[in-house]
């Protein structure tokens, strides 16, 4: 049978149960056989087919027309279309793949959509780029629906079509095509929107109802725009707006209203009763609501009206903001500032050592311009006669002109009958110690002589001998004492030796010992090297020590004095590693040579971890583990026995593996000839 490529298409928008909406722009199908186009080559509707046999076969009531009514059923206007060019009659060439394309713009987004399509050749289906779907075979009777309407927008929308040929043959190959689109949306409808209130200086989002084309809203007073579905409100006062909607697909506009009620805020007051001085009571104080929360400096919070802050410091300065909630629910804040008085640092200044016999004395403090009280008169004019000796407490009062905060600063004044110093009494000193510090009581004087006026000094620069130093105390007028003290400088009476080198085997231990020339109760410490161990003396002039290469010790001793004295051995040790085994043996009972075992050095070998002789075809014919080497080691060995049975004259194998006193470990081999 002859067949022809028939494209059957219909944009259909009313049905039963669909509700009509707008097609904006449509445009014809377009024809190309590329994706990208250009879709420029026209498409025609059949409407005389001349050939008899395709007329009955394709374009009759048989064929064509009955096929529509039962698929297509409410899909009006469907007009049977040929690609270009147009034929002379109904035959055919071949064709190859063929990209059908129509454009339509929708006045609004569908809530349902339906492709129905049915075809002779394999197709794939898009919808506005994304493929919908396809088939692979050439059944012109089967009709597959696709649900589009989450892919079509308001707006330009594209469909494309894109038919193969598969059937193959010398003409008439090409694809039978019926297309429809059946879709429907719901026509604008009335979401009221729902009054609101909002505090003074707050704002809202309005919400129309949504699928307009077009808003307008009034008044525009306080709106972040009139032109949207869902303006910001910020009115000043208590506004009522309304909005107009415009269908999208040429129905009635729609009208909705909306109250927003703009509550007042509270009259929000904060204050305090400052400016303070350190130690005052700060009172804050805030109105007009029915709750307040405070925060502030250091962290201060507080749900009180009025909160007190025991005592002022100078982290408290600063802001104090108070949340002050109304009678209804609105809020608004106030601020106060809690201010420092002045409040000047006071020290005094006088000297609080005075001798009973010294002239009166003029008491000092800063800033001046204050009174004095306690043991000193108001004037400061003290006479440490008429106030006796002792302990006296004395009070200097600063009262800032014209504001400010009262400070006061108290200290303990001595008045001594007589005066004297003490040096602490040191040394010698070695003439290689570092800088020495000289002490004396009472701390402030100075020093002089061989010291500097801190009484710091550097043995090795004053050399050996005696050297004067003073120290010289002068608290106050007329009141001084002095002290001195001969500083001694001297060569260290240490001298270390620790004699000549020694030498030691693997595995043995040395006993190192350190010879003075001072008695020992006069040492305070020795630091042996390496490893700096520390002695306290008089038990520190030995150490046992046990290295396992050749080592040089050092000892530095040191007395009280910080005298030293440091002297050096070199510990040689011998790490030779001898092991042997004979190389025959005779195991005929006669007391001589009648067990093999391995002979070394128990203090070098710390363990034979085994002892093994083998066969001649190599099999183990006696074996002993972990045992210690001796240097007669014949209570472990082989007596040339295997299985309770003498064997052969002749050459065996044996293996070895040894551990030495510093934990290296060694395997041996070797051969041992039995002789009887």
């Amino acid at each position: 049978m002859k067949k022809s490529l028939l494209l059957l298409g219909a944009l259909w928008y009313a049905a039963t149960g669909f509700a009509q909406f707008q097609l904006v722009s449509d445009t014809s199908w377009g024809l190309s056989s590329s994706q990208n186009g250009p879709f420029n080559l026209p498409v025609y509707e059949v409407t005389n087919c001349v050939d008899e046999a395709y007329i009955d076969a394709q374009c009759g009531d048989w064929y064509g027309s009955p096929m529509l009514a039962e698929h297509f059923a409410g899909c009006t206007g469907m007009k049977p279309i040929w690609v270009a060019p147009p034929p002379p009659s109904c035959y055919y060439p071949p064709t190859p793949e063929h990209w059908f394309r129509k454009t339509f713009s929708l006045c609004t987004q569908p809530e349902m959509a339906q492709v129905r399509i049915q075809a002779d050749q394999k197709f794939t289906l898009f919808i506005n780029g994304t493929q919908v779907g396809s088939s692979t075979d050439s059944d012109w009777n089967v009709v597959r629906s696709y649900d589009v309407a989450g892919l079509l927008t308001a707006g330009n929308n594209t469909i494309l079509v894109k038919v193969d040929n598969i059937d193959g043959g010398s003409c008439f190959n090409y694809a039978f095509l019926a297309f429809c689109l059946q879709a429907s949306a719901t026509t604008l409808t009335l979401n009221p929107m729902r009054d609101s209130s909002i505090c003074s200086g707050q704002s809202l989002t309005l919400r129309a109802s949504p699928g307009g084309a077009a808003y307008a809203w009034s008044p525009a007073a306080g709106l972040s725009a009139t032109n949207v579905a869902n303006p910001v409100a910020s009115p000043s006062a208590t506004t009522t707006y309304s909005v107009t909607i415009t269908d999208p697909c040429g129905g009635a506009a729609i009208t909705d209203d909306v109250v927003v009620e703009v509550r007042p805020l509270p009259a929000a007051t904060a204050g305090n009763d400052g400016p303070y001085c350190p130690g005052d009571p700060v009172q804050l104080n805030a109105g007009g609501g029915l709750t307040y929360a405070w925060s502030g400096p250091g962290g201060f919070v507080s749900t009180l009206q009025n909160p007190l802050l025991p005592a002022f410091s100078a982290v408290q300065a600063g802001g104090y903001t108070v949340a002050v909630t109304g009678p209804n629910g609105c809020s608004a804040t106030a601020v106060t500032q809690v201010q420092a008085l002045p409040a000047p640092e006071v020290n005094i200044t006088s000297p609080l050592v005075l001798c009973f016999d010294a002239p009166p004395i003029q008491l000092t403090a800063t800033p001046e311009g204050g009174e004095w009280s306690g043991a000193a008169p108001l004037s400061g004019m003290l006479d440490p006669a008429a106030v006796g000796t002792g302990l006296h407490t004395i009070t200097y009062t600063y009262i800032p002109d014209p504001a400010g905060c009262t400070v006061a600063a108290t200290a303990t004044l001595e008045v001594v009958d007589e005066l004297r110093v003490d040096i602490q009494d040191t040394g010698p000193f070695c003439l290689t110690s570092p800088v020495q510090q000289l002490a004396a009581t009472p701390a402030g004087g100075v020093w002089s002589g061989a010291v500097d006026a801190a009484g710091s000094f550097d043995p090795e620069a004053l050399g050996l001998g005696l050297h004067d130093a003073t120290y010289t105390y002068a608290p106050s007028p007329g009141c001084m004492a002095t002290d001195n003290i001969a500083v001694a400088v001297i060569n260290s009476p240490i001298n270390a030796a620790l004699g000549a080198d020694v030498a030691i085997r693997l595995g043995e231990t040395a006993t190192l010992s350190a010879t003075v020339g001072v008695p020992l109760s006069s040492l305070v410490y020795a630091i042996w090297e390496p490893g700096g161990i520390r002695l306290d003396c008089p038990d520190c002039l030995t150490l046992d020590v046990g290295p396992f290469e050749t080592t040089t010790y050092s000892v530095l001793l040191a007395d009280a004095n910080g005298c030293e004295s440091e002297d050096q051995i070199t510990v040689e040790v011998d790490n030779s590693k001898p092991v042997y085994v004979p190389t025959a043996f005779s195991p005929n009972d006669d007391g001589v040579n009648d067990v093999l075992s391995l002979f070394a050095d128990p203090v070098t070998v710390r363990q034979v971890r085994y002892f093994k002789v083998f066969g001649r075809w190599g099999e183990l014919i006696y074996e002993a583990k972990d045992f210690s080497p001796s240097l007669n080691p014949y209570n472990i060995g082989w007596d040339g026995t295997h299985r309770g049975q003498l064997v052969n004259p002749g050459t065996y194998a044996w293996m070895a593996e040894v551990q030495f006193a510093d934990d290296s470990i060694s395997k041996l081999s070797g051969s041992i000839t039995i002789i009887r």
